[in-house]
């Protein structure tokens, strides 16, 4: 950190349902989205990046769109290109944390947990077939608990990290009880239409939309170089906005405070369970290290795009690809290992997934 580094604590807060990414639910209904729990690492970059831009008053608006005005300037304040997960070069940002949840009236921050976390596993010895008929033994992990549900294996409630107790993830409406559930589900059904107003063949659809319980907020970190005052509107130490963030371009509240550090992740006496507080990017030789793993996996996709005078900040970028459909293990994953710094090392090794808030965990 150099003397003109600040830290910020930077949250969002939807004022209306929204939508993140995505998936199709089966090949079977093509037409059903769901959306993610969280966004994606690189819309919370894309986001300060868009704020330092305008901050910076680089971005005019035109019939296409918020479009750069001072290419140079631009590349000086926010790097030349999009995320490309090789290099963090992004002008006066020099990282983000993993977005989290974080409680309006405690501040406390939550993170999403594996259903086995506290759960007891125990070992017995096997015997192991191989195809060339030797027979050798090896030792076989598995959950000990009676109540433990191996369909369970997402995970299904937050934790916070200062150990003050659990909520759960979803409900069906709020109320307010804070651990009645964090996020509630929304079905939209519809036809899209072209633009004549005709129905198109196959069109029908349904979205999963989500609404967030008013009393929590997404919530992460941001390491900036503020050499050229870039939040002067900031009194006393918080400065609000309204932004467009998500899919359907959902409208969320902006807040952004200074702190005095950076994000912290509590480390607890390491009892050979890591759980992942961000999605993480790693080998697959990683599972040789583990006893047991109970984890799902997430689809990483993001368009790479350059710094450009015509490139169009409010729409869909003018002219990018997709850089790379990569899998990633999803947050709340627990990984039980006897050699902790191993796996440990194996999540820290990429530079710039960190920096841009993958990969982190704790320990437990």
């Amino acid at each position: 950190m150099n003397n003109t580094t600040s830290f910020y604590r930077i949250e969002l807060k939807p004022l209306e349902k929204f939508f993140f990414g995505g998936y199709r639910s089966d090949f079977k209904e093509e037409y059903f989205l769901r959306s993610n729990l969280f966004p994606q690492q690189t819309g919370a970059l894309g986001l300060l990046r868009y704020e330092v831009l305008k901050r910076k008053k680089l971005l005019d608006r035109t019939n296409k769109g918020m479009q750069i005005n001072d290419f140079p300037k631009a590349e000086k304040y926010i790097g030349n290109q999009s995320f490309d997960g090789i290099s963090f070069d992004f002008g006066v940002i020099k990282r983000i944390s993993p977005i989290l949840l974080s409680c309006d009236e405690s501040k406390n921050i939550f993170y999403q947990s594996s259903f086995a976390q506290d759960k007891n596993y125990k070992s017995l010895s096997a015997k192991v077939y191989y195809g060339n008929n030797d027979i050798k033994y090896q030792k076989v992990y598995f959950f000990d608990n009676e109540d433990y549900d191996t369909k369970k294996y997402e995970s299904d409630v937050f934790k916070s990290l200062n150990c003050y107790g659990n909520i759960n993830m979803t409900c069906d409406k709020f109320n307010n009880e804070l651990d009645n559930g964090v996020f509630a589900k929304e079905l939209q059904v519809g036809i899209t239409k072209n633009y004549k107003g005709i129905s198109k063949d196959k069109a029908f659809y349904k979205m999963e939309f989500l609404r967030m319980n008013p009393n929590f907020s997404y919530c992460f970190f941001a390491e900036i170089d503020n050499q050229d005052n870039l939040f002067p509107q900031i009194i006393d130490n918080l400065d609000v906005s309204k932004v467009f963030f998500g899919k359907e371009r959902s409208f969320f509240k902006l807040s952004i405070r200074k702190v005095d550090t950076f994000f912290k992740d509590t480390q607890a006496i390491n009892t050979g369970k890591i759980i992942l507080l961000s999605d993480a990017y790693v080998d697959n030789d990683i599972y040789k290290e583990c006893k047991l793993v109970v984890s799902n996996t997430i689809n990483f996709r993001n368009l790479k795009t350059k710094t450009k005078a015509d490139e169009n900040h409010s729409k869909e970028p003018v002219s990018s690809h997709t850089y790379g459909n990569k899998t990633l293990l999803k947050r709340g994953s627990l990984l039980i290992c006897d050699k902790t710094k191993v796996v440990e090392n194996e999540l820290r090794k990429n530079e710039a997934f960190n920096k841009i808030g993958y990969n982190y965990y704790i320990t437990r």
